[in-house]
């Protein structure tokens, strides 16, 4: 891609703002804006980067950059960040409530439970 004079004076139009769940799991979205169209901007969880996934969706459309996280649980809190040119937006995702048992879980729970009553 080669950068205009647009691009080498962009700015964020609209920044990542905080989100929190209290349900889990859940889907959050954030989304910004860049003054500029079509700018491949990169996202991050910390100083990970983050790719299409089933766990991660990215979608760029103009000037308008969104990253949705599925699938949400207490794992998934802390600093997320779209980067272009060296120049972030960042954001924190908070994650309350309680806690998350798989049904795998549950289900062994249970097993156990009944295991224990047939050794009584």
């Amino acid at each position: 891609m080669v950068l205009g004079m647009a691009e080498l004076s962009f700015s964020w139009v609209r920044e990542l703002e905080d989100k929190k769940t209290n349900k889990v799991p859940d889907t959050v979205t954030f989304e910004c804006e860049l003054s500029v169209e079509d700018a491949p901007v990169e996202w991050y969880k910390g100083d990970r980067s983050l790719k299409n996934s089933d766990k991660y969706q990215i979608v760029a459309r103009s000037t308008i950059h969104k990253l949705t996280i599925n699938d949400v649980d207490s794992k998934d809190a802390g600093e997320y960040s779209a980067i272009f040119k060296n120049k972030p937006t960042k954001a924190k995702l908070t994650v309350e409530g309680c806690r998350h048992y798989s049904l795998r879980f549950l289900l062994l729970l249970k097993r156990l439970a009944q295991h224990e009553m047939k050794l009584k």
